[in-house]
């Protein structure tokens, strides 16, 4: 028999781990900062939701998890989901820090020389931060609405 708490852990894991791969492997590192390639991770978060939605809800993010959470309205829903909620959790973070890993192997430490870009301002580097946040959790979210 197939444990669906497992299945739902693995599925956020292999999705997180997808998304964050692709962040990792398609930023430049130079500069004391990061350049990502925008197209390659939009297509690595499209391939994570894609195989994981039917299995988990593709939330590959703790932030998507507490968005659906907090957005349903029906409170045994809520409360249900609640008591699973440290399933998604568990997966994601043992998925983004998989792909961190190997990231760190592969690209020898660089991955945690964390800044904004020298071409940026903090006010650029905040704006795109809430805007890309929100445009994240909506599609997300919108995205549940119709599965």
């Amino acid at each position: 028999m197939v444990n669906v708490q497992g299945m739902k852990m693995l599925s956020e894991y292999l999705g997180t781990f997808i998304l964050t791969s692709a962040v990792c492997f398609s930023t430049q590192y130079d500069s004391g900062s990061q350049a990502g390639f925008l197209f390659a991770i939009l297509g690595g978060l499209f391939v994570a939701v894609t195989l994981t939605r039917e299995i988990s809800g593709g939330h590959v993010n703790p932030g998507v998890t507490m968005t659906v959470y907090f957005a349903e309205k029906d409170e045994h829903e809520r409360a249900e989901f609640g008591n699973q909620i440290w399933v998604y959790f568990i997966g994601q973070i043992g998925g983004a820090l998989s792909a961190a890993l190997l990231s760190f192997v592969i690209y020898d430490e660089n991955i945690f020389k964390l800044a904004i870009h020298p071409k940026n301002s903090q006010s650029e580097a905040f704006f795109m931060e809430i805007l890309g946040s929100f445009l994240f959790y909506t599609t997300i979210l919108i995205q549940g609405s119709f599965s």
